[in-house]
């Protein structure tokens, strides 16, 4: 426990308040995504325009059965809660067509700008 303890308190510096909450309470209904595999957890942070925060959730098509269902169904009730723009669980065919399109574009738009883009895998 005292390990765990740590580690979090290390992400306190990484992780913006609202992305911790939003990750505990999706663990603490979903314990199953938890350390999986099955689930990856992404989170983008960009002030272009105005400040957007989203979660991007990566399932295995396997597991998009009936937890992937209801993960998606629940976290889009609680993303406007924990103030995120949008939050999405999808398979890895579609994460990787958001990342080479929507993200390498909007980096191509802000690079040299006053505005940032923050992404990352949330562990």
């Amino acid at each position: 426990m005292g390990v765990f303890y740590y580690i979090w308190f290390m992400n306190e510096m990484l992780h913006p308040k609202r992305l911790r909450l939003f990750m505990e309470e999706i663990h603490k209904q979903y314990p199953e995504t938890e350390n999986s595999e099955n689930y990856r957890f992404y989170y983008l942070y960009t002030d272009y325009e105005e400040p957007q925060e989203y979660m991007l959730i990566i399932a295995r098509p396997s597991s998009m059965s009936n937890v992937g269902q209801k993960l998606h169904h629940s976290i889009q009730l609680w993303k406007e809660l924990f103030g995120f723009t949008e939050a999405s669980v999808m398979t890895e065919d579609d994460f990787q067509r958001v990342i080479e399109t929507q993200i390498t574009e909007l980096q191509n738009i802000i690079r040299g700008t006053k505005y940032t883009s923050v992404f990352y895998e949330v562990w």
